[in-house]
């Protein structure tokens, strides 16, 4: 799904359709749907999906919630490796055993901002530790961040190597403490 704006709404309908129809050709898209006018209410329809993503994954049971960024020409591909690398380990975990539900993506193309969700039926550390660092490790190898839009608060904050130097996270640091949080009343132990 996508939103598109411009200065000429013409224009952009123009070449929307015709990269629609080159991709249905392609065989890259199997269905589409279009509204071509932000008031309308398949437009509130569509967007009221998107709003509701997490609420579906809810359903699942447990979920395990990322998120990263990634340059975009890797952006979903992360999402394919963590799915096949879970099932594979979820296959042939003997030792902790663990099940996987789900494992999707969905996010911002234009920031390269990917909410990575995996599901199960309960929460299991197993599969938490399957999860993590490997997800950190493949966004860091293809030169993304382990935090889009929702920054580093503890949990993360072990893995902010993956992203930042270790001269980065002590400026930050620095940054904290003598710039912006003097007295130390900012979100207390969190990196910025």
């Amino acid at each position: 799904m996508f939103e598109l704006s411009g200065n000429d709404g013409a224009h952009l309908e123009t070449r929307l359709l015709a990269l629609l129809e080159r991709l249905w050709h392609s065989s890259q898209i199997r269905e589409a749907t279009y509204a071509p006018d932000s008031q309308s209410a398949k437009f509130a329809q569509l967007r009221n999906y998107r709003e509701h993503i997490t609420l579906g994954l809810r359903a699942d049971g447990a979920g395990y919630k990322y998120d990263v960024s990634l340059p975009l020409p890797v952006f979903y591909e992360v999402v394919e490796v963590m799915r096949q690398r879970l099932l594979e380990k979820e296959k042939n975990s003997h030792e902790k055993p663990f099940s996987v539900t789900r494992v999707c993506g969905y996010g911002h193309l234009g920031d390269g901002n990917l909410h990575f969700n995996v599901t199960s039926p309960t929460y299991q550390p197993a599969l938490l530790a399957a999860i993590e660092p490997a997800l950190y490790e493949l966004v860091a190898a293809h030169g993304g961040s382990i935090s889009a839009e929702h920054g580093i608060g503890a949990k993360k904050r072990p893995y902010l190597r993956y992203s930042k130097s270790a001269e980065a996270v002590r400026l930050m640091g620095r940054l904290k403490a003598e710039v912006f949080d003097v007295r130390g009343t900012l979100n207390p132990g969190k990196v910025l």
